[in-house]
């Protein structure tokens, strides 16, 4: 776990959301008491990163400096930061483009500002519901809200374009937002809340496509990765969107079908609370209990645990532009480094080696992959194990 974090943002109070900068490194994090920063990290321990010398445009409260241990081998600066809300934030994104940063918060008042100013360009103080959750594309900034309603604003002006009520029992916990159309519009999204996920078009009358079945396990978020599955995978090889449970659960969803899971993956013994793609091949979750995983998108397993820690768990997790962990829980936000290059090294060395007359070598690496096998058998027996004393509704996993 040496050298795995590089940097850590402390702060007074605990962080609700948090964003990650599409093409820069750059966290927003938005805070209970309703304040919200942006801090710009350096992105390799020499200190050397175009952009990187930003102006500090407040004093901050948070300790915005790296952990001053071997574990963290770079800083982080305040770019800015403001009492955005008078109430807790309660969601934090950025667009497409990374230009601009949308907030919204128990105010009930949304905010459209300049990313690298912090200066509000457009906003919205008519929300007549508490917002929940939300999402950025280019033609709508859209919001979930505590009574289960789907809001669409304008990002030029946020005045609200369309809505729709009763989605689910309880408030929505996620939206995600299905691929654009050939002009790049986008009109389909999903959105998931209590036990249920609905599919909408705010092109049709009614808006509601469809909505599942009953899943009796409460659906937390939601995330569809930019993958393409390779031809005959089975039952994911449609799969377009990946949700984490309350009971632990990823389940992942088929395009031609949102009526039900095809398949699962047990990931916790604590709830998924926060779920977020890294590339077209994984995606990271954080859990209730602190931890945070690397998931392979079509091997649905487990390549690689972080430990956030915190009595209050994970509640958000991001992938920054060049695809580096985020993790934040309590009042700390978490940057992981990539994976070291001498782990990757250790096994080019081994590949590149010349085995041809080494026996001892080859002997080696047959006893790595031996006892990678049955390192792998165990961990599936204990995940066979897990399944079975889980609720009855995991009763018929494979």
């Amino acid at each position: 776990m040496a050298n795995s974090l590089k940097t850590t943002l402390r702060f007074d109070e605990d962080v609700f959301c948090v964003s990650a900068h599409p093409s820069q490194p750059v966290i927003a994090t938005g805070l209970s008491n309703g304040r919200v920063y942006a801090h710009r990290y350096l992105s390799d321990p020499a200190g050397k990163d175009d952009g990187s010398d930003s102006d500090d445009s407040d004093d901050s409260d948070a300790d915005s400096d790296a952990d001053e241990d071997e574990d963290a081998p770079c800083s982080a600066t305040v770019q800015w930061s403001t009492r955005r809300h008078k109430q807790s934030c309660r969601t934090v994104e950025f667009d497409m483009d990374g230009d601009y940063l949308y907030t919204a918060g128990l105010d009930q008042v949304i905010k459209k500002a300049a990313t690298e100013s912090g200066k509000v360009v457009a906003k919205n103080s008519r929300l007549d519901e508490v917002p929940t959750a939300s999402c950025s594309t280019p033609n709508f900034y859209l919001v979930g809200t505590e009574d289960s309603s789907l809001i669409a604003f304008d990002p030029r002006t946020m005045k609200e374009t369309h809505r729709v009520p009763d989605l689910h029992d309880d408030f929505v916990s996620s939206i995600s937002a299905l691929p654009p159309t050939s002009q790049g519009n986008y009109y389909s999204f999903i959105t998931t809340g209590s036990t249920t996920l609905a599919r909408i078009d705010l092109r049709r009358p009614d808006k509601v496509v469809s909505v599942s079945d009953d899943q009796e396990d409460e659906i937390l978020c939601s995330c569809i990765p930019p993958f393409v599955p390779a031809a005959g995978t089975g039952a994911t090889a449609g799969l377009t969107a990946v949700l984490g449970m309350a009971s632990g659960v990823l389940t992942y969803w088929n395009k031609s079908n949102w009526e039900d899971q095809q398949a699962r993956a047990l990931l916790s013994a604590e709830s998924v609370d926060c779920i977020a793609p890294i590339d077209e091949d994984r995606l990271v979750a954080g859990s209730a209990d602190g931890r945070v995983a690397v998931v392979g998108v079509r091997t649905r397993r487990v390549e690689r645990e972080l430990v956030h820690g915190g009595a209050d768990g994970v509640v958000a997790v991001a992938a920054d532009y060049a695809d580096r962990v985020i993790s934040a829980g309590g009042p700390v936000v978490k940057v992981w480094a990539r994976p070291a290059a001498a782990e990757a090294g250790d096994e080019d060395s081994d590949a590149d080696s010349d085995d041809s007359d080494d026996s001892d070598e080859g002997d080696r690496k047959r006893r790595k992959n031996r006892k990678r096998g049955k390192a792998g058998k165990k961990r599936q027996r204990a995940m066979k194990q897990q399944l079975k004393q889980t609720a009855a509704s995991f009763a018929d996993l494979d």
